[in-house]
C-alpha cells in the first residue's frame, strides 16, 4: 500500500505544483484549477486511466518536458514496470536489513520471496523474468522514441501539420 499511495502522492505534488507554476493558464482557460489538473494527470497516470480534465487532454502541455517525463515515470511505475520496481524494493530492504540475530528471521523470509517469487505474489517476478521485462520495456520505448522523432523530423517545420482549434483545420 505504501507503494500506490506513496507515488500517487509525490506524483500529484510534482504534476500539481508544476501546472500550478508554469501553465497555469492553459488549465484557467477551461476553468479548472491549475493544481488539482496536474494532480488529477497523475492519477490518471498512474492507473493508466488515459483520462484528463482538459478537453485538449495531454496536447496544451506537450512542450512541458517536466511534466512529460513525470507522467511517463508514473505510468511506468504504476503498471509496466511494477514487477521490476516491487523486486528492486524487496533486495533494498533485504540489503538494509542488519545483518544480527534478531533480524535473521525477515533476511530469510526476504530471500525465500526472492527465490520462489510466484508463490507469494503474481507481479513479482523470478530475477531472469524481471530482468527481461526491464530490456524489454527500454529496447521497445527506445524505438518508439527514435520512430517519434524520426516520423516527426519532416513535419516540424510545416504549419499545416500541428494541431490546430481553428475551424478551417
Amino acid at each position: 500500500p505504501i507503494y500506490f499511495v506513496l507515488w500517487q502522492f509525490l506524483g500529484c505534488l510534482a504534476c500539481g505544483a508544476y501546472v500550478k507554476n508554469y501553465h497555469a493558464s492553459t488549465t484557467e482557460q477551461d476553468g479548472i484549477n491549475p493544481f488539482w489538473t496536474g494532480a488529477f494527470n497523475a492519477v490518471s497516470a498512474f492507473n493508466n486511466s488515459g483520462m484528463s480534465l482538459l478537453d485538449a487532454n495531454m496536447t496544451a502541455f506537450q512542450t512541458a518536458i517536466y511534466l512529460l517525463i513525470t507522467m511517463g515515470l508514473l505510468i511506468l511505475a504504476g503498471n509496466t514496470m511494477y514487477p521490476v520496481f516491487l523486486r528492486w524494493i524487496v533486495l533494498t530492504i533485504r540489503y538494509l536489513l542488519p545483518r544480527n540475530e534478531e533480524w535473521s528471521d525477515a533476511r530469510v523470509t526476504l530471500q525465500f520471496l526472492l527465490d520462489h517469487p510466484r508463490r507469494c505474489y503474481t507481479n513479482l517476478f523470478p530475477a531472469k523474468h524481471t530482468w527481461w521485462l526491464l530490456c524489454s520495456v527500454f529496447v521497445l520505448n527506445g524505438i518508439d522514441t527514435v520512430m517519434f522523432i524520426l516520423l516527426n523530423v519532416r513535419h516540424q517545420n510545416n504549419p499545416t501539420s500541428r494541431i490546430s482549434s481553428s475551424p478551417e483545420s
